[in-house]
C-alpha cells in the first residue's frame, strides 16, 4: 500500500483547486533581534521587549513598510492602524500598547494578555527578574497551526453582515482554505519522513504565495 501523506488520510479536500489569492497573513515577527533583556517588571518587561507590530504580526495580520495594518477593532478593509511600540487607530480612535492590544484582541484582562504574551514570546522569570530569550523557529506544524487559527478568527471576524456586502478578502481567503489546513494539520499528527516531505512543500508554497501578496500590498 502506498503510504504517501494522500493516501493516509481521509474525507482529503480537492487539493487543485487551492486558491491563488494570498491573505495578509504574516508568518511571524519581521522584527525580532533574538536578544535576551531583563526587567524588574513583568508588566514593563513585556512592554519593553516586544512591540505591538511583533505582536500583530505573529498573531496573523500584515503590516505595511509603512507600520500600517487593518484595524481588527471594527470593519477595517483598508489599512487605518498604526503599530510600533504601540498601536493606534486613526478610524476608531482605538490606543494602546501591546498588552492593551492583546487583551482587547483576544478579549483577556491585562494580567492574562501577559501571560499570553510570554508564553507566546519565551519570556520567563530568572533570579527575581524577567528574562525574554530567542524564540526558536517554529516548525512546519507550529506555522500551519498558527495559519488556521488566522483563518477562523477571519471567517468569523470579516463575515458578510448582509447579502449585498462585498465579500472582505480575508473572509475568501479562510473560507478557501480552512479545510485545506485543517487536512495537512490531520496528516501531521504521525508523520514519517515522506509525509513530512510533503507538508513542507506544501509549507514552503504556501509560504512563497503569502509572501508575495504581503509585497503587492505594501
Amino acid at each position: 500500500m502506498n503510504n504517501t501523506l494522500t493516501d493516509r488520510c481521509v474525507n482529503k479536500p480537492n487539493l487543485t483547486h487551492a486558491p491563488h489569492r494570498a491573505s495578509s497573513f504574516r508568518l511571524y515577527p519581521t522584527h525580532w533581534d533574538g536578544g535576551e533583556h531583563m526587567a524588574e517588571n513583568v508588566f514593563e518587561a513585556v512592554k519593553q521587549n516586544v512591540t505591538t507590530r511583533q505582536a500583530a504580526e505573529l498573531y496573523g495580520f500584515a503590516v505595511n513598510r509603512n507600520g500600517m495594518m487593518c484595524c481588527p477593532f471594527h470593519g477595517d478593509k483598508h489599512p487605518s492602524m498604526k503599530v510600533d511600540s504601540r498601536f493606534h487607530c486613526f478610524a476608531c480612535q482605538a490606543d494602546g500598547d501591546v498588552i492593551d492590544f492583546v487583551g482587547r484582541l483576544f478579549q483577556l484582562s491585562p494580567y492574562k494578555a501577559v501571560e499570553k504574551l510570554k508564553e507566546d514570546f519565551g519570556m520567563a522569570l530568572a533570579d527575581g527578574k524577567v528574562r525574554l530569550a530567542p524564540r526558536r523557529p517554529p516548525t512546519v506544524r507550529q506555522q500551519l497551526l498558527d495559519y488556521y487559527r488566522c483563518l477562523q478568527r477571519w471567517r468569523v471576524r470579516y463575515a458578510p453582515q448582509s447579502p449585498t456586502e462585498e465579500l472582505h478578502p480575508c473572509f475568501l481567503e479562510a473560507i478557501k482554505n480552512l479545510d485545506i489546513v485543517e487536512y495537512y494539520l490531520d496528516c501531521s499528527v504521525l508523520p514519517d519522513p515522506q509525509t513530512e516531505n510533503e507538508l513542507r512543500k506544501y509549507w514552503e508554497g504556501l509560504h512563497e504565495r503569502l509572501e508575495k501578496e504581503e509585497r503587492r500590498l505594501a
